[in-house]
């Protein structure tokens, strides 16, 4: 499952991405709306473009990780089939294994949902 339709900016501790949820999509219900739970799925998706890049600084193997937590998320704005979204994660906070990311999902530079995720990043450094 990628939510996930285009990169737009990959720097250290923020990424941009955008989706467009089609009619077919399976995140969209019956009556053409994407669930609060599709949107933070799509930002746990961003996020994991922000761990693989971090890991690609210091190693050739990208580190698992996982969404553990989310904090403070609102859905402001209904959000509809075929509205073209931009999600965007800045990680805040680190500490080892956790990140911690703000979160927002925007149309045409408006806020339709936002929060905190908290994300466990296994470090590849240890040997098994």
């Amino acid at each position: 499952m990628v939510f996930i339709d285009q990169i737009l900016l990959v720097e250290r501790n923020h990424v941009v991405t955008q989706v467009t949820f089609g009619p077919d999509h399976y995140a969209t219900d019956e009556s053409g709306r994407i669930e609060g739970s599709s949107l933070i799925e799509a930002l746990a998706e961003c996020a994991a473009i922000a761990a693989y890049a971090q890991s690609r600084a210091h190693s050739d193997k990208p580190e698992m990780g996982m969404l553990v937590g989310v904090r403070d998320f609102e859905v402001r704005q209904r959000v509809e089939v075929g509205q073209l979204l931009e999600i965007s994660i800045e990680i805040i906070r680190q500490l080892d294994p956790f990140q911690f990311a703000n979160g927002k999902v925007t149309r045409n530079g408006k806020v339709l949902a936002a929060g905190e995720l908290t994300l466990y990043i296994n470090s590849t450094d240890t040997e098994e």
